[in-house]
């Protein structure tokens, strides 16, 4: 009787029909009242009327506040949270009061709030549901980074690998660490001498697995949940290898898998992730972006002073080799460096790098750590074409900076010399060819054509599109030169 009109908050199908004789259960104390029928009937008989009034709120706050999908998901995150609060307050009201009767407990208030929390739960699995899947692939050669790693810490006996356990197993735990699995693991090998096991038992893959899992548990336990971003910093500063690849494992692996552990909380969880390894992955700050776009304008200005005299090598990769070196006079300062024809992703152009299976990134930004923050994307016109199917050249360029950034860093620079005689116009056009051009699971969320110049510079122009790549941000400036600034 009792499975037949409860359910637990787990998630469940989106495609099974919900029964209108079921309730959720917010609070352990309702577990007292399973068998009373007096309890079920008056709170059965207020849960529609708690989904009706979850859909009436919704509605209401949409007519005055303008909801983007992040703030859906948190108003009914925090919907849940206040229905569960307050299921728990009338138990302990009831318990301080003394009052000895259970039929003066406010059932008809919790049944209306189990329905309240019902259909908020039912929308954040909707929102789930209608998540797009297949833009959050990584690069093939994260995976592969990430599989050989795993290898790695198999091999040297260090399992937990990518997180910071307990190591004391008799001290007190660190509120971050995750706790040790030896014990857990003795005692399942112990089960191979009392039964019979497949040849793959004991395998130590397992094992890190189960680390996985428990990382993932210790995760979503944690509260308040902006104290995810001190959990996640807390490992990433224990961890012993690359940072990038710990962030590619908790991109990657942590975060698809949560949906199974955090259920219709996931979404939240999604956010304050993503945020995380937004701030993570991009090591330029405002700041930071700010000083090399002034840098890269500059050099761009630089390299105007003597154009006529480098149009006479009628060489791009010349013109490269300029900008590059103008651009490590102005890093020397801050020790950073500007790499030209640095290898690296995968190419699309017919070149001859192409089919010895190697792609070059122009120009490859460095910081004083010789970790890589930027790259510079160059190339010529001499017309804008019409069409965009048939184009060899923008389309080609503008879409091979993200092929070839596995990583996914931000800013970017799309440096153009600009070879027509008629500047202005030219730009223009390019600037509604962007917009034409499909950038794939690459989309464009922003273009803004008036990005300042301090100073003002009559024969650069720049624009900053900003494209969202796996629900990241990244800037690209585009970056136009006057090849002949005399017309």
């Amino acid at each position: 009787m009792k499975d037949s009109i409860l359910r637990s908050t787990a998630e469940i199908s989106m495609l099974e029909e919900k029964s209108e004789n079921s309730i959720r259960i917010l609070s352990r104390e309702l577990d007292h009242f399973l068998d009373n029928k007096d309890y079920r009937r008056r709170c059965l008989g207020e849960v529609q009327k708690g989904r009706i009034q979850l859909r009436g709120m919704l509605e209401e706050a949409r007519k005055t506040i303008l909801f983007n999908k992040e703030d859906v998901i948190l108003w009914l995150s925090k919907v849940k949270q206040d229905a569960t609060a307050e299921t728990d307050l009338i138990f302990i009201k009831h318990h301080a009061t003394l009052l000895g009767s259970d039929n003066q407990i406010d059932f008809e208030r919790i049944g209306l709030l189990a329905g309240i929390f019902d259909e908020a739960e039912r929308f954040l699995l909707n929102i789930i549901a209608i998540e797009p899947l297949d833009i959050h692939k990584p690069h093939y050669q994260i995976l592969d980074r990430l599989e050989q790693l795993d290898e790695f810490y198999i091999k040297t006996d260090n399992i937990p690998g990518y997180y910071s356990v307990q190591i004391d197993e008799k001290g007190a735990k660190h509120v971050y660490e995750i706790k040790s699995l030896n014990d857990y693991w003795r005692d399942y090998l112990s089960l191979k001498d009392k039964h019979k096991v497949t040849s793959s038992f004991g395998d130590t893959r397992y094992l890190l697995n189960q680390y996985h899992f428990e990382f993932r548990w210790e995760l979503i336990k944690i509260r308040p949940r902006e104290e995810i971003n001190y959990f996640l910093d807390f490992h990433l500063k224990k961890y012993k290898g690359e940072a990038i690849d710990f962030l590619n494992h908790v991109e990657y692996r942590v975060l698809p898998e949560l949906p199974g552990v955090a259920h219709s909380d996931y979404p939240i969880y999604q956010l304050l992730i993503k945020e995380w390894l937004k701030t993570k992955r991009n090591l330029l700050n405002r700041a930071g972006e700010e000083y090399l776009l002034e840098a890269v304008g500059s050099v761009s200005a630089t390299f105007l002073n003597n154009v006529s005299e480098y149009r006479k090598m009628s060489d791009e990769n010349k013109y490269n080799i300029q900008i590059s070196s103008f651009l490590n006079e102005r890093f020397s300062a801050k020790s950073w460096t500007a790499k030209d024809q640095s290898m690296g992703g995968s190419t699309q152009s017919d070149s001859k790098m192409k089919h010895a299976g190697v792609a070059f990134r122009d120009i490859v930004i460095c910081n004083e750590s010789n970790n890589h923050v930027s790259s510079i994307e160059c190339f010529r016109i001499r017309s804008v074409p019409s069409e965009v199917e048939n184009d060899l050249i923008i389309k080609d360029h503008l879409t091979k900076i993200f092929v070839n950034e596995p990583i996914g860093v931000s800013p970017l620079f799309i440096i153009v010399y600009c070879e027509t005689k008629s500047f202005n116009l030219t730009w223009n056009k390019y600037l509604e060819y962007i917009e034409k051009i499909d950038f794939s699971e690459y989309l464009i969320s922003q273009i803004d054509t008036g990005v300042s110049q301090i100073p003002p510079r009559a024969n650069i122009k720049i624009a900053r599109v900003t494209h969202v790549r796996e629900t990241n941000e990244i800037n690209v400036y585009h970056v136009f030169i006057n090849m002949f600034p005399e017309n």
